[in-house]
């Protein structure tokens, strides 16, 4: 599923005034408190008469995007804000780092009062009428602890889990934790308002722990009584987003204190459009039907944050992907100082001469290429599209123009093998690119997972959902090729050790590194 940036006092909800401080805070890193949506002035019964509180809850590396569209869609509804007792948003969000070394430490000494106690006493203290977590590889389980512990201690309350990771298995998560009411699968902001508007219509009703979200809401899987019971399917899809809802969902409060916050990726995330015209079997993005925000807005929303010298994400799927869209933006932007970065990821067939100077003007600080393999097999097998041509002018024009990036490959695609991802480290190496690699991770309801037994592919069931072997890799063939990167980063990218090889010699560069990792070269001269 996706406040001012200050400090909760007891429970989450900000009052004026509030700065940063406090010792919970400290702990657990930054949060801010919920806004009210108020409503006509009557009397409510006894009841309902506090705010429907809604608690939103993440844990990431930077601060959440996704929340903050939630709060923003609900604040903005018309429904919510005819309500009697109106409806109170809680953001929780917090750094993840922080609890991942709290965990190893609460291990080591058979502890177990932890900033998870801390979180989850936070969260329930308000007594939130509705507890929604956005989830994603990087926190999944950690949230769905989390749930599991909010919903047993709020056996009155829905909670709710959606984002990326849950999005394909929402039946198997509402199976394994029979305490969750229901997941989201899809854009979160339509149905958590329904879910709302239907919990708004049970106030003043008797406690039943047993009430749950109502069935046939699109793009929500409720769970059915008793709760050992099959899960109820989704309506339908999730119905699209309003974008137009979505403005100014970063306070300006929040944003002013980001720079004292400690995150590990401390930037602003920002979205442009939703969906991906492209059908890579790996990925989730072409399965959301195109969603994109007026470019007006998307320029004077960009404008705000980089002025306040912010570091600034945009998340589309790829921002030039729509050339003629990305290229007024860009020109736009170009026409104003800021002081703060922006950086995105790019489709290389759209970086021509027009565009990378267009980049260059907007002082984009970086850009990320997706090559991901230079095996014509293995790009077949996961529907992506392939021009070797056009990368090649995107990076030479990138280059031309001063503007930094990165290229992004991935070991383990199906039909490719170790020597395939050697070659295209050789290939980027030789064009002096920097190289970012990723092992094949086998997203929940992603297309590849429908061809996993026809390739032999066996992944974790864990996130990050990792392969494990293939019909053409081992899993010490997985091993050699994340050695085989390291050793490329930290020895072979520059320096001597490549200096004594010519790049322009297929096989040099591959035949060097395994030979100073003790591995043999024999496979590594085969032809991609």
């Amino acid at each position: 599923m996706a406040g001012a940036w200050q400090p909760r006092p007891a429970g989450g909800r900000r009052r004026a005034g509030d700065r940063p401080g406090g010792a919970l805070h400290g702990a657990l890193g930054w949060g801010s408190g919920g806004r009210a949506v108020t409503g006509v002035a009557v009397s409510p019964p006894a009841e309902v008469h506090r705010p429907l509180r809604i608690a939103l809850v993440s844990l990431g590396h930077c601060p959440s995007l996704a929340l903050r569209n939630l709060r923003r869609y609900l604040e903005s509804d018309a429904e919510l804000a005819l309500a009697p007792a109106g409806v109170e948003v809680l953001l929780f969000d917090w750094p993840l780092q922080p609890f991942l070394r709290d965990a190893d430490s609460a291990i080591q000494r058979w502890s177990f009062s932890t900033r998870f106690d801390q979180a989850l006493d936070e969260v329930v203290a308000p007594g939130p009428d509705i507890v929604g977590f956005s989830c994603y590889l990087w926190n999944v389980q950690l949230s769905l602890r989390l749930a599991d512990a909010v919903a047993r201690l709020l056996p009155e309350s829905w909670v709710l889990l959606g984002g990326p990771d849950v999005s394909g298995r929402g039946a198997e998560i509402l199976t394994r934790h029979p305490a969750i009411a229901a997941v989201v699968e899809g854009d979160g902001e339509e149905p958590l308002r329904r879910l709302v508007v239907a919990r708004q219509q049970t106030r003043g009703t008797p406690c039943d722990p047993a009430r749950k979200p109502p069935e046939g809401i699109p793009g929500v899987l409720v769970r059915r009584t008793p709760p050992a019971a099959a899960a109820a399917p989704a309506a339908s899809t999730a119905p699209a987003t309003d974008m137009t809802r979505l403005t100014a969902v970063w306070d300006a409060g929040e944003l002013d204190a980001l720079a004292d916050q400690s995150w590990s990726w401390p930037h602003v995330l920002y979205e442009t459009l939703r969906g991906c015209p492209y059908a890579c079997s790996y990925c989730m993005y072409g399965k959301t039907p195109l969603n994109a925000k007026e470019e007006g807005l998307v320029v004077s929303e960009l404008l705000a944050l980089l002025r306040r010298g912010l570091a600034v994400e945009i998340i589309d799927p790829t921002f030039t992907t729509y050339v003629q869209r990305a290229k007024r933006i860009l020109a736009e932007l170009a026409r104003h100082d800021y002081r703060g970065t922006l950086y995105f990821e790019a489709y290389p067939d759209s970086i021509d001469g027009e565009m990378a100077d267009l980049l260059a003007a907007a002082r984009v600080t970086c850009v990320g290429l997706g090559l991901q393999t230079i095996s014509s097999q293995g790009l077949r097998e996961v529907r992506r599209p392939e021009n070797r041509e056009r990368f090649e002018r995107a990076i030479a024009e990138l280059r031309r123009a001063r503007v930094r990036f990165y290229v992004d490959i991935i070991y383990g695609l199906p039909g490719t093998r170790p020597f395939d991802f050697f070659a295209t480290v050789e290939y980027l190496a030789a064009r002096d690119c920097e190289i970012v690699a990723y092992r094949l991770l086998g997203l929940p309801g992603s297309p590849l997972m429908r061809d996993a037994e026809r390739f032999g592919m066996v992944f974790s069931s864990d996130p990050p959902y990792e392969l494990l072997r293939s019909d053409t890799f081992s899993l010490a063939d997985l091993r050699l090729c994340e050695r085989f990167y390291e050793s490329y980063l930290s020895d072979w990218s520059g320096g001597e050790r490549r200096d004594r090889i010519d790049l322009a010699l297929p096989g040099a560069l591959t035949r060097g590194i395994l030979d100073s990792l003790g591995q043999s070269s024999a496979g590594a001269d085969q032809s991609p």
